[in-house]
């Protein structure tokens, strides 16, 4: 191996242009509005959302805001929600008729590079193209309608908060016209905790309002004429006259926004990039990362399951579930360098702890201190489903991303103020958990499942609390923490109960829990491989039980599988694991479900099917799946490079024989990794290293761990 300092970049690794040739087209959308994940085009900036549905000749843009959350009663109500139900709903809708084009076709072109969206609309001879944009730094919609045919005829815009689901969400609204501009708002329940208000205003003169919470505007658009149009989102948490606030955004210039908004894109997608040659799993990774970033943002707050509401009932209550929904999706910012993205994770969890700390103290029989986290939260430190359905892992399952950050940023500041004290919570209530048998730590009273019994050391537990406490050992050096709770969390570490095995169809597996004599199909099981400690890896003695217990699990469509199994597979090397995650994604056949029992679910927001692939939105409906399935793309990163052993491993279960590059990749360490494969050889890696230290890499020539002390900003070249 030639080892050099580099700092050119004559390599032909991938760039911007890559991700643009992943422009979707798509016709009307079928799922909005839906209570589930719409498949229309989807826009955003982290902070307004918007989904766009409609037919020919009407289409709409369901506008909503990740700080929109109502608090008071809802359809949705039991005992276990206690009639509180607190949910994201969307805002309201802009929509555009024009009777001339009704029963006409409707193509939408969506591209990811520039969070842009041109939607054509044709009948004979007349066409009508729609441009439309949410911009990156600013709650301004941008639309532009052009008449492409020789005819005039007549469009028009309505703003509206009508609720569109039955039974309707009965909630006050106001409208307003004002001098160039109509506007319509909508407020929650006010049940006592908080209200949310939210408006919508558009310019244009001679509004009207012919209903409550409407107002509307025609005009005529003339041959080859063209039609501009501006509405402002504003709204939130308590806040006050939220139309005067969009009103204002009114004002202000689109040269600005415009500039702005492809600067922001541009640069987000020159932070990382990956060149598979095109294909199902490049657009996969690529349109995983655009949906995350129209829903997510730093200082914003994190969306829900479904991210991008368009009606007043989701599933769910659309809340953060932490038995692995809400964790999963940010699971794959980290590697793909995006781990921006996760500061609204942040941000709820640390919201909800004083709670969980109260929990911690009075909700358990006896009462074991530190964080207790429900199964359902909300925004803001809200309780949505007061349940822990058996399950007591949902602060450890929550711990993951804040150790994710740390091992791949190694961000000190981040680790002692919002990292470690969370973490030490979470530790608490294990210590005081865990019970001690025959000379081992044993995790009783703590299901795998919702509403599961309570098992004996399950391996879903057991594999995240040895995550946490093996993190804690590593990082407390320099933290404030004696060393006598060190030494016990060394102890728990090392007397920690092993995973459980059985014997199934003559090959030795990993079992759900021991007091569970048979193997059984549970997706929980996957924890041991991944997101949880990782004792199995690639060329690791126990690589072919790793192997065995994925393939006699079969969990490929399970119906939370897709964000956890791929990721799993990869990470312990699983046979020709590429070739069938593409096969996967690239299976569009519709499956047949029915939620039974369930009047609430009328076929026009829940079709009675749902698709196993990739959508021309770029999301997976996964069997009633939402944003997590998004958190499927660490699988994709992982098949290029991974770092969790404590050294880099290049295209560990690529295909030696098809060509791949990426450029940028995080490992852990705090590495900015690029590497090619041409030809069946790595012929190029380039490691930036942000925080110095040392670096241990697999040879892809010599096939042995080569080690370098690098400093803060260096740049090393390796080449064969």
């Amino acid at each position: 191996m030639i080892f050099s300092e580099h700092h050119g970049g004559e390599m032909n690794l991938p760039t911007l242009p890559l991700v643009a040739r992943h422009i979707s087209e798509m016709g009307v959308p079928r799922m909005v509005p839906t209570m589930d994940y719409p498949d229309g085009p989807l826009l955003g900036n982290g902070d307004v959302t918007c989904v766009i549905g409609g037919v020919s000749g009407r289409q709409a843009w369901y506008v909503g805001k990740t700080d929109y959350w109502t608090d008071g009663v809802g359809w949705q109500t039991n005992e276990a929600y206690t009639n509180i139900v607190v949910a994201p709903i969307v805002i309201g809708r802009m929509e555009l008729v024009c009777r001339e084009l009704e029963g006409g076709e409707v193509r939408h072109h969506l591209n990811p590079a520039t969070a842009e969206l041109v939607s054509i609309w044709r009948n004979g001879e007349t066409v009508l193209e729609i441009g439309s944009w949410v911009a990156a730094t600013s709650n301004r919609i941008w639309i532009t309608v052009e008449n492409k045919s020789s005819r005039r005829f007549t469009i028009e815009w309505r703003l509206t908060v009508e609720s569109v689901v039955e039974p309707p969400a009965v909630l006050p609204t106001a409208t307003g016209m004002e001098l160039g501009a109509g506007w319509v708002r909508r407020d929650t329940w006010d049940r006592g905790r908080w209200v949310c208000r939210g408006a919508l205003a558009a310019t244009g003169t001679d509004w009207t309002a012919p209903g409550p919470g409407v107002v509307v505007r025609k005009i005529e658009i003339g041959p080859a004429g063209a039609e501009r149009i501006l509405c402002a989102v504003a709204g939130g948490r308590n806040v006050d006259a939220p139309e005067c606030a969009a009103l204002s955004l009114l004002g202000q210039g689109r040269d600005t926004d415009e500039n702005d908004h492809l600067a922001w894109w541009s640069n987000f997608w020159n932070q990382s990039a990956i060149d598979l040659g095109g294909g199902i799993l490049e657009r996969f990774w690529y349109g995983s990362l655009y949906v995350l970033a129209c829903c997510n943002r730093s200082g914003c707050t994190a969306p829900g399951i479904f991210a991008f509401p368009t009606q007043d009932h989701p599933r769910w209550n659309g809340d953060y579930h932490l038995n692995y929904n809400f964790e999963f999706p940010y699971q794959a910012v980290y590697s793909a360098n995006h781990m921006e993205l996760a500061d609204p994770y942040y941000r709820a969890i640390l919201d909800f702890l004083p709670e969980a700390l109260r929990r911690g103290r009075e909700d358990l029989d006896p009462p074991r201190g530190g964080a207790l986290y429900p199964v359902g939260i909300g925004a803001d430190g809200v309780v949505v489903h007061d349940d822990y359905m058996s399950q007591k892992s949902c602060a450890v399952f929550a711990a993951t991303n804040f150790i994710n950050h740390h091992e791949y940023a190694r961000d000190p500041e981040f680790l002692r103020e919002r990292g470690w004290p969370f973490l030490c919570e979470v530790a608490t209530f294990w210590e005081n958990f865990l019970v001690e048998e025959c000379g081992r730590w044993v995790i009783r009273g703590s299901s795998a499942h919702e509403h599961g019994d309570s098992s004996c050391n399950s391996t879903y537990d057991l594999s995240l609390v040895r995550r946490l406490f093996r993190f804690l050992i590593e990082s407390a050096r320099d933290l404030p923490v004696d060393e006598a709770r060190i030494e016990r969390w060394r102890d728990i570490e090392r007397r920690l109960s092993r995973f459980a095995r059985t014997e199934f169809r003559g090959t030795s597996v990993i079992k759900e829990s021991e007091d569970i004599p048979e193997f059984r199909r549970s997706i929980s099981i996957l924890n041991a491989f991944w997101p949880g400690c990782g004792d199995f890896t690639i060329g690791s003695p126990e690589q072919q039980l790793a192997w065995d217990t994925i393939r006699l699990l079969e969990l490929w469509d399970q119906g939370n599988s897709f964000p956890w199994v791929y990721p799993a597979a990869v990470r312990v090397g699983y046979p020709d694991i590429v070739t069938r995650m593409e096969s996967h994604l690239a299976d569009t056949h519709v499956r047949y479900w029915v939620m039974e029992g369930d009047p609430r679910n009328p076929d026009r927001y829940f079709p009675a099917g749902w698709t196993r692939g990739l959508r021309e939105n770029f999301t997976l409906w996964h069997c009633l799946g939402g944003l997590e399935t998004a958190g499927a793309a660490v699988a994709v990163t992982e098949m290029l490079l991974q770092s969790h052993e404590g050294f880099l491993r290049l295209f560990p279960v690529w295909p030696a024989e098809r060509d791949a590059s990426f450029r940028r990749l995080r490992a852990k360490g705090a590495f900015l990794v690029s590497a090619r494969l041409r030809a069946g050889v790595v012929d190029f890696v380039e490691v930036e290293s942000e925080r110095g230290g040392t670096l241990r890499i697999l040879s892809p020539w010599s096939q042995e761990i080569q080690t370098f002390q690098m400093t803060v900003g260096e740049v090393l070249r390796l080449t064969g």
